[in-house]
């Protein structure tokens, strides 16, 4: 991977680059300024490749990531160690001096580590200051599960949790399910299906290509 992957790696959504924050479930969109950090993560495989045609680029991520750090400060104004912990990230990278020597291999490294410094505390400070609003959101839709789907179904609290959690260890679908402290329970899970296909005489499959439809419109 290349230094502009690695050190944009979280911000930049799409398929160059991957997705945003990686998170235990799924993945975190940093909004803020996209385009921007994408035209510079052009502009920075263009200078990393030894193409010298963007001089100061790196100028230029710092200014993206200060500007950055204002936006996110002003969004979240309970938060002062956004600003505290951005500022202390720039302190220590300034701290190191550019380097006399001028190979573009050498360079791509030191730039890294300067870099990387910055956008780090960036994406942290988000990851933190929305982990509440996160949480809550998580728990919500494992409430809209047990009530809507389970309701749905007519299955309790404990088969709904094994169901989901089979579903998604089995790659079927895709859902919200931390700090909702499901448990795996495979058994319970396809006698749950069983019975559920039994009695509405359907097969097994039909019940798992149903099922899976009602969790779509769920989460």
């Amino acid at each position: 991977m290349g230094l502009a992957y690695r050190v944009f790696r979280g911000w930049i959504r799409g398929s160059e680059i991957g997705s945003a924050i990686e998170e235990e479930d799924g993945v975190l969109r940093f909004p803020y300024m996209e385009n921007e950090a994408y035209e510079l993560y052009i502009a920075y495989q263009l200078y990393e490749d030894g193409n010298y045609t963007t001089p100061g680029v790196e100028n230029k991520i710092i200014l993206l990531c200060d500007k950055t750090a204002v936006m996110l400060q002003n969004d979240f104004p309970n938060n002062p160690e956004i600003t505290e912990d951005y500022q202390k990230s720039r302190s220590e990278s300034f701290s190191v001096p550019v380097p006399r020597r001028r190979d573009n291999e050498y360079l791509v490294d030191f730039w890294e580590t300067k870099l990387r410094l910055l956008v780090t505390s960036l994406l942290s400070s988000y990851r933190k200051v929305t982990q509440t609003h996160r949480n809550a959101k998580r728990l919500e839709t494992c409430n809209y599960l047990f009530y809507t789907f389970g309701n749905k179904v007519d299955l309790g609290i404990k088969e709904v949790e094994a169901i989901v959690m089979y579903f998604k260890e089995k790659g079927y679908i895709k859902i919200v399910t931390a700090h909702c402290n499901f448990k795996s329970d495979t058994l319970l899970a396809m006698k749950s299906l069983n019975t559920f296909a039994q009695k509405n005489g359907i097969t097994y499959q039909n019940t798992i290509e149903l099922f899976c439809e009602y969790l779509l419109q769920v989460g």
